[in-house]
């Protein structure tokens, strides 16, 4: 007669072996310095021969395909577990942008930001008008937030998380549709999710913890950032500019940053002009030039207009 009390033992057994099968398919342990160390390198060369990183102010982030190739490796994967719709259906908002200068890398450099949001028409048609105004839009507003678990493989259980939010009023997401919105979001809540669990190994492997997701406003400041302005630019309206500069001209400092921005606010061509006349730097070549360029930026007619009656601007 057949022995039946031998078959649970014979199934517990069995479990056990793929539950081991399971475990040795990843050869790295979180909780071994050891193993971590072993595979940073291995995570280090995939990241760089995939191109799965990009630099922003000389350190390396990593994309969220790098997050999850290293997840794998220690027997993790991610699951969205919910997404949320935070905007109202049908918002529609003016979004109006300025002209700012910031202080980045040791100089100023210009940008345009997003300053002031309403869905008040007549609020929009004052912040229009506000000095430094660039533009003003009027878009349909799509916000989401979504909230990622990072699950064991092996065991099914949830050992980390993450959220993250994501709307098309971010300077990079300006003009996205809303699936573009919402994919964005899933994306950035993978990455955070691991980096909430996974850091260290990032870290380990030579890159920032911070996933690339999260980074991309900083990218595209750094990208698009304006070059400095140099005192060998062309300067207009000023024939054989060295022969003319004296010897106190050509050893003067850098044009203070405050000129600088003091000409950038000016909104019409006669009032900077008549103020640039009474400046102490009128002489210095580099104030001329900028003087001379937002004039023409402000008014490209001016010279045409004054050739036969002014001088832009006297020495």
């Amino acid at each position: 007669m057949e022995n039946k009390t031998n078959k649970p033992m014979a199934k517990k057994t069995a479990n056990k072996e793929v539950t081991a099968q399971k475990n040795e398919a990843f050869i790295y342990d979180l909780k071994n310095p050891k193993s971590i160390m072993d595979f940073s390198g291995i995570l280090k060369q995939f990241i760089e021969k995939q191109s799965l990183s990009c630099t922003i102010q000389k350190k390396m982030y990593v994309y969220v395909d790098g997050w999850k190739f290293a997840g794998l490796n220690f027997g993790l994967t991610a699951v969205i577990k919910s997404i949320t719709k935070l905007s109202e259906h049908g918002d529609l908002l003016y979004v109006t942008h300025v002209k700012k200068k910031r202080w980045r890398n040791n100089q100023w450099k210009e940008t345009v930001e997003v300053e002031y949001i309403t869905d008040i028409p007549e609020q929009a048609q004052v912040d229009e008008k506000l000095p430094g105004v660039e533009f003003q839009r009027r878009i349909r507003h799509y916000k989401y937030q979504c909230e990622c678990d990072i699950i064991n493989i092996a065991t099914g259980q949830v050992v980390g998380n993450g959220t993250a939010i994501c709307s098309n009023l971010e300077m990079t997401k300006q003009g996205f549709d809303e699936y573009a919105v919402s994919s964005m979001v899933q994306t950035r809540a993978i990455a955070k999710a691991y980096r909430n669990l996974i850091g260290y190994v990032m870290t380990a492997a030579g890159f920032e913890s911070t996933p690339a997701d999260e980074m991309e406003e900083a990218k595209a400041q750094s990208n698009n950032a304006p070059k400095e302005e140099h005192n060998t630019a062309p300067i207009p309206e000023v024939k054989n500019a060295s022969q003319e500069q004296t010897p106190e001209q050509k050893n003067a400092s850098e044009l203070p940053e405050e000129i600088k921005m003091e000409i950038e606010r000016f909104t019409d061509a006669e009032q900077l002009i008549e103020w640039a006349s009474k400046q102490d730097e009128k002489s210095h070549l580099t104030f001329r030039a900028l003087v001379q360029k937002k004039r023409d930026a402000l008014d490209p007619s001016y010279k045409t207009k004054t050739n036969k009656t002014k001088t832009p601007l006297k020495k």
